[in-house]
């Protein structure tokens, strides 16, 4: 459950602070990095690689509602599909990238489907991340969660580069 620093009770629907202050969520860091196959020896710096998440969503529990929050620190961009609701904002100081549910939808993903084409309710509530220059990278889940006892979220990611549906514009003659 998250709480708020100024004691304020959270909004059950919201799951932010009934007075507007700011919302303290809770969440589980990861050091993820590439190590040669066989061995515990760091590969070198790769240099591009994306970080996918996808069931980005929100759900409700006897009127009390959790969102899913995701982040990759050292993240240099983010996109998510044009028709998505999901929040998308930045971290400070740390500057880390985020996506977080903006409803408790509770999107349906497919998980038995190609992870670089997601569809429908699969495509608005996936988000990636790109990251240069590095072969390890850290990431944040976890949430804002007015649920009053322990909230069970499954987090799914590959490291794919999806099509989120970001065309890139036909070329001017």
């Amino acid at each position: 459950t998250s709480t708020c620093e100024s004691g304020s009770s959270l909004d059950p629907v919201t799951a932010e602070c009934a007075d507007g202050t700011p919302t303290t969520m809770h969440g589980s860091e990861f050091d993820m990095r590439f190590v040669h196959a066989g061995s515990s020896d760091v590969m070198p710096a790769f240099e591009r690689f994306y970080i996918s998440f996808f069931d980005v969503d929100g759900d409700s529990a006897d009127g009390f509602s959790v969102f899913e929050l995701q982040a990759v620190l050292g993240a240099v961009s983010r996109m998510i599909a044009p028709t998505s609701t999901l929040e998308a904002g930045t971290f400070y100081p740390s500057e880390a990238l985020y996506v977080m549910a903006s409803e408790t939808s509770g999107a349906s993903h497919d998980f038995d489907s190609d992870p670089r084409a997601p569809v429908g309710e699969s495509q608005g509530a996936a988000a990636s991340f790109e990251v240069t220059g590095a072969s390890a990278f850290r990431m944040l889940v976890g949430g804002r969660s007015a649920v009053p006892s322990q909230a069970n979220s499954n987090f799914c990611f590959a490291l794919v580069e999806p099509d989120l549906g970001q065309e890139c514009p036909a070329p001017s003659s």
